[in-house]
């Protein structure tokens, strides 16, 4: 899988991630016009489904006009669950040996099924017209197809490949690929955008500071959100940096890139500190503060209200900022 998280392939799908970006900031500015204050927890919970149900499962799920859009509600049923749902995540990752052999499940049969349906369905359509996109699940295709995504460049042959047994991924293995991409992005990404929003909120110095480098790059590269002004952003980072660590999403990190480094035998470089969810973030936030100023409001509690019983910082209530 690693072919599919180059700087290329991530450049590739980054239209995608702005599209859903422009649609975000349309909706902000639906409630700028109006004069009213932005839950920023609620849309950007739906503008990171958005983007996720595009790239990863190839489906535009319309979560931003729709709040109540069937791929959001049977994505929900994976982040809300009974409390034993959460015991058998634990047991999955502390003995999952154990949890193999009792034939455990970490999701509702109900809740894979409808994913595994909704790639089986798009990877036929797609084969079946001739349709191809600049998305994760493109690759994912490819990687079914012919054991390797497509552009890739390599200085030898793996011995799998000289003897014709180069691995092709099943739909099923597809799928689990997609649903483990929305798993791992939705919520830490929606997470990361609404406490550095608050952040910005509470600090309007920063903000400015902020917002001047998005404008400084911008102009940089004609107005234009592109791949290279986002990336472009060190102030950014800094500040996407300092909400992880005082708001870290998950308890830990158990997979980290620490440098540059090239897969023996090809061209593929897995470059420091490059993810998805990152440039997810990244893109909204520039969507958002590069056309309006936030403040807090009197309906956010300040300090926030955070859940007693969760390891990491769980917001009980809303976000809601003007």
């Amino acid at each position: 899988m690693t072919p599919t998280f180059t700087s290329g392939k991530m450049k590739m799908m980054f239209p995608v991630l702005a599209k859903c970006g422009e649609q975000l900031r349309a909706l902000v500015a639906e409630h700028v016009a109006i004069g009213d204050a932005v839950e920023v927890k609620d849309i950007v919970a739906r503008y990171t489904t958005d983007v996720i149900a595009s790239c990863a499962f190839g489906v535009h799920c319309h979560c931003l006009v729709n709040p109540d859009a069937e791929f959001r509600a049977w994505g929900r049923k994976i982040f809300h669950d009974s409390s034993l749902g959460g015991v058998k995540r634990i047991l999955f990752f502390a003995l999952p040996s154990l949890a193999f052999r009792l034939k455990l499940r970490v999701f509702p049969k109900d809740v894979s099924d409808y994913f595994r349906l909704m790639v089986r369905d798009t990877v036929e359509y797609r084969e079946e017209n001739l349709v191809e996109r600049n998305d994760f699940m493109q690759l994912l295709i490819d990687l079914k197809n012919q054991g390797n995504v497509k552009g890739d460049k390599t200085n030898k042959t793996s011995k799998a490949s000289e003897k014709g047994e180069i691995p092709h991924l099943t739909v099923d293995e597809m799928a689990a690929q997609a649903f483990v991409f929305f798993i791992g992005g939705f919520e830490t990404s929606s997470t990361t955008i609404s406490y550095t929003l608050y952040e910005m909120a509470m600090n309007l110095i920063l903000q400015a500071k902020l917002q001047a480098e998005i404008d400084f790059m911008l102009d940089k590269h004609g107005g234009e959100i592109t791949y290279e002004a986002v990336q472009g952003m060190e102030y950014l980072d800094k500040v996407i940096n300092e909400t992880l660590r005082k708001y870290p999403p998950i308890p830990l990190l158990n997979r980290e890139c620490s440098k540059d480094y090239k897969i023996p035998g090809t061209e593929v470089v897995l470059q420091k500190g490059m993810r998805f969810g990152l440039t997810q973030i990244k893109v909204g936030l520039v969507m958002l503060l590069s056309k309006y100023n936030f403040w807090k409001s009197p309906k956010t509690d300040i300090p926030l209200k955070m859940n007693p019983k969760t390891f990491v910082y769980a917001n009980l209530g809303g976000i809601v900022l003007q």
